[in-house]
């Protein structure tokens, strides 16, 4: 399995990379990436994502592949190596990164078929998640550090966890659904259609907690929403 960075901090200043300051006279130098890889998708049933610190974007098209580009611009002296790998029915999309990285603005989109997936799940530190509309999985499962999550897919149980990170939950339900969505000092916004009967739960120790949604015809939802600091809400 790929070692990836545990803990990245960057400033002006100063480069922190799991908790040891990195090394002032080793230059960076401002690479360019623009890769594409692409693998049929008739037999892939899941699909895992571990990103680092490079955003993350799925989109649903008209298509019978799943396709990945990698771009962006990064300011490193060691080694950033995009990975492609199909398992079994399952594809692995990994960004392996050894060394320091001052800068960058690196983007993975992720372009999927319109089918329903059984599982899609996503890894990240830094960088932002977000799953687009018509997107479809029986399972969703989501973990940042920092880095916002943000989804508009259809699923039937989700699972999303934050450090500081930002979660964003839009659903238009097609089925009867689950979710599981927390977070430490992030903030949790659930924007809810076609629901009749919510079962919703939501604590927080120092947030506020604004339910503005009505009751609409439709299918039902357990939701499991909790934070310490953040606020929550759910319209």
């Amino acid at each position: 399995m790929f070692e990836f960075i545990k803990n990245f901090f960057s400033s002006n200043n100063v480069t922190i990379i799991n908790g040891n300051v990195a090394d002032d006279d080793t230059k960076t130098e401002l690479r360019d990436f623009d890769e594409t890889k692409s693998e049929n998708a008739d037999d892939i049933e899941k699909i895992s994502i571990d990103s680092a610190f490079v955003n993350v974007n799925v989109s649903a098209t008209d298509t019978t592949e799943i396709t990945a580009h990698f771009y962006g611009q990064a300011e490193l002296n060691g080694e950033l190596i995009f990975e492609f790998l199909k398992v079994g029915s399952e594809l692995r999309i990994f960004i392996k990164f050894k060394g320091n990285c001052c800068n960058g603005n690196l983007n993975l989109d992720i372009s999927v078929p319109d089918k329903t997936f059984k599982a899609i799940s996503a890894k990240s530190m830094s960088a932002n998640v977000v799953l687009g509309e018509n997107v479809s999985s029986e399972r969703l499962n989501v973990e940042t550090q920092s880095g916002n999550f943000e989804t508009r897919a259809t699923f039937v149980k989700a699972f999303a966890s934050t450090m500081s990170g930002n979660i964003d939950l839009y659903i238009k339900a097609k089925t009867d659904i689950k979710a599981e969505l927390s977070t430490m000092s992030g903030n949790v916004s659930a924007e809810l259609s076609n629901l009749k009967n919510i079962n919703l739960s939501t604590k927080t120790m120092s947030g506020n907690v604004n339910n503005y949604y009505k009751t609409e015809n439709g299918y039902a939802a357990d939701l499991n929403i909790s934070t310490m600091s953040g606020n929550i809400r759910v319209r």
